[in-house]
């Protein structure tokens, strides 16, 4: 899978919740995703539990990230300033307002512009100058937004390596019958060289069955 492929399975996987409104299934779903994170070996940011009624813009993206396993280069977090921070240390944050986007990069906006960070968006694309977002938590649902690029309410960008994601699930499956380049194709393999899963045969898993 090449990092721009990655980047677009990201995009396309919010925008299955395109339409969400808070308190409806798949806003809960969100939320429940959200919350596998204890599950892992992170854990929850600061061992909170998100809540239903709890701001969700950063949940959004994350939650996706849980679903796709994509929490190592997605970070953990539902506040966008911490969650800034964790890019920052990693020199994956940027404040430059002219700077130009890829799909799965963030857009973090500034509301009352030097107040400091208030919501979280995803890139979904970018047409001239004019960016298209995906966000949860807009106006309490799931929605696109379009902004210039240069806008006076960008705060700044996080900015995901999707490059050495897609590196690693770039790898053949042993198995037939998962398709190299998926996100889960090296979790597989991984499971199976460990003994916790087997498949039907040496060379096929059992997709599907």
């Amino acid at each position: 899978m090449t990092e721009q492929e990655l980047r677009n399975e990201y995009v396309h996987g919010i925008g299955k919740y395109y339409g969400a409104v808070e308190g409806d299934e798949r806003h809960r779903m969100l939320i429940d995703w959200y919350n596998r994170l204890a599950d892992l070996p992170c854990g929850l940011p600061r061992g909170y539990e998100m809540t239903y009624s709890a701001d969700w813009c950063v949940a959004t993206a994350v939650a996706v990230a849980v679903q796709m396993s994509l929490t190592d280069i997605i970070h953990p977090e539902c506040s966008c300033s911490r969650a800034i921070e964790m890019y920052e240390a990693e020199g994956r944050f940027t404040r430059d307002k002219n700077y130009v986007p890829q799909p799965g990069d963030f857009l973090i906006f500034d509301w009352k512009p030097g107040s400091g960070p208030d919501h979280w968006a995803t890139v979904v694309r970018v047409e001239g100058s004019l960016i298209r977002t995906i966000e949860g938590n807009m106006d309490n649902r799931v929605g696109h937004r379009d902004v210039a690029i240069g806008d006076e309410l960008i705060y700044g960008y996080c900015l995901p390596d999707y490059a050495s994601k897609a590196e690693e699930v770039s790898e053949m499956s042993k198995f037939k019958d998962v398709k190299d380049g998926t996100y889960y194709a090296d979790k597989v393999d991984r499971a199976a060289e460990l003994g916790l899963m087997v498949g039907l045969s040496e060379d096929e898993f059992g997709v599907g069955q």
